[in-house]
């Protein structure tokens, strides 16, 4: 029986040559992160293991070369502390001295922190990890990742893409920022002076010793995933388009994002989810990393999407029908891809499909549509400490990226643990390589 549960559906992936492609895994050594490895070996792919411990990275790397052990050489082991800049900042030093191109990178690795747990730079440590860390990551590999390929086929070059896959959860969407998050640097709500992004919830308060996964800093970090991954391909595109519209894509590479649910996985993220009576009911590390294969190989989503465990893309920030003309535009060739997250035209049928569409994918989009991401202490729906004004979700992600530039930026400046300066009252909205 236990082969017909949801958890053990069999996802139908597509397989693709990946020979000559390179790509980098973070917590790559242990569960969704090894199986994740272990297919993209398969498939061609140079993989970069990243992972903190590197005798648990070799280990890694033995096993898939069990499996594989002709492509031994495309598997390489590489240290990455996530809760560290300062080892992030020499990883990808070290990645570029060594390889001149990147094509995949499958933002994986999570955790559950303990509360009041902090990284070396003083932040919240889920937050820290699972969203600052990956963001100070993919921006210092960011440059890389939209050079051209080298091939002189020009449709080829443009429907190739660069992938960066995030994985978030489903937790994103009881997650939520403290209003000091909108105001003055921003950082009230990810140094742990607002502990673990919960107070008090009716007459309770909320998880005020254990860790808890659906409230504290792994939502609001996991929220953070699904925002970033928007407001990344929201720039990209806008920064290629500004550089010159379809010539642009002789200059850069297309680039296609995602964020992901991967299920409820059998994993050591948490004790619980390794016991033997859950891993009855929850979904297998391989299963799980057909989804995140699903976000690599498919151009059936518009980019940007979250996909749920299912594969189904949803397009949370209606990029498709506000920014995807723009993709489009600048790398024609995928004007025929079967993007179908998103609505061309204005249409009868057009607007059925959409009804059609919220009716099956009813959970993901209409939590999304009501859900508020500036939640006071009091659990009243406020935006600022000062006036009650509600910001717009695209608001909110603009303004998550610039804290997170100036985390970053101000630490590779001035190797201080957390920035001083008051973040620009309005949002800088521009993507800096």
């Amino acid at each position: 029986m236990k082969e017909k549960l949801d958890h053990d559906i069999k996802l139908n992936l597509k397989y693709k040559d990946l020979r000559g492609h390179v790509s980098i895994i973070t917590g790559g050594n242990s569960g969704i992160g090894l199986e994740v490895a272990k297919q993209l070996v398969g498939l061609g792919s140079t993989v970069i293991i990243a992972c903190r411990n590197q005798v648990k990275c070799r280990n890694a790397a033995t096993l898939i070369e069990m499996k594989y052990p002709l492509k031994k050489d495309l598997i390489v082991t590489m240290t990455l502390d996530l809760s560290d800049l300062s080892s992030v900042k020499k990883f990808t030093d070290d990645f570029n001295k060594q390889f001149k191109r990147l094509d995949i990178l499958v933002n994986n690795a999570g955790m559950l922190a303990t509360p009041g747990d902090r990284t070396a730079q003083g932040l919240e440590k889920s937050f820290g990890v699972m969203h600052v860390g990956h963001f100070a990551l993919t921006k210092w590999l960011l440059k890389l990742m939209l050079k051209p390929l080298p091939s002189s086929n020009g449709q080829q070059q443009s429907a190739n893409s660069a992938r960066i896959i995030t994985v978030a959860s489903d937790a994103m969407l009881v997650g939520s920022f403290d209003p000091s998050f909108m105001v003055g640097s921003g950082v009230g709500d990810l140094s742990c002076e607002v502990t673990d992004n919960c107070g008090k919830r009716g007459p309770f308060e909320c998880c005020p010793i254990l860790p808890c996964p659906n409230t504290n800093g792994y939502a609001r970090a996991k929220l953070a995933n699904v925002m970033f991954t928007y407001e990344l391909q929201r720039r990209v595109d806008a920064m290629i388009e500004a550089t010159g519209g379809k010539a642009a894509a002789k200059k850069y590479r297309r680039l296609v994002t995602s964020s992901l649910h991967p299920g409820v996985v059998h994993t050591n993220i948490h004790p619980f989810l390794l016991s033997q009576t859950t891993s009855y009911f929850v979904r297998s590390a391989e299963a799980a990393s057909h989804v995140v294969l699903h976000a690599i190989l498919e151009d059936s989503f518009v980019p940007s999407s979250f996909i749920d465990s299912m594969k189904r893309s949803h397009d949370l920030f209606q990029f498709g029908l506000t920014s995807l003309s723009r993709h489009q535009s600048i790398f024609p060739q995928v004007d025929n891809m079967p993007f179908i997250t998103t609505l061309k035209g204005n249409t009868t049928n057009t607007i059925k499909k959409r009804i059609d569409e919220v009716a099956k994918y009813g959970l993901h989009s209409f939590v999304w549509r009501n859900k508020s991401l500036i939640v006071g202490s009091s659990g009243s729906n406020i935006s600022s400490n000062v006036n009650e004004i509600i910001y717009s979700k695209e608001e909110v992600s603009a303004r998550l990226w610039d804290v997170s530039e100036r985390i970053v930026d101000d630490w590779l400046n001035s190797r201080q643990p957390l920035l001083s300066s008051k973040l620009p009252t309005k949002t800088v909205n521009q993507l800096k390589l």
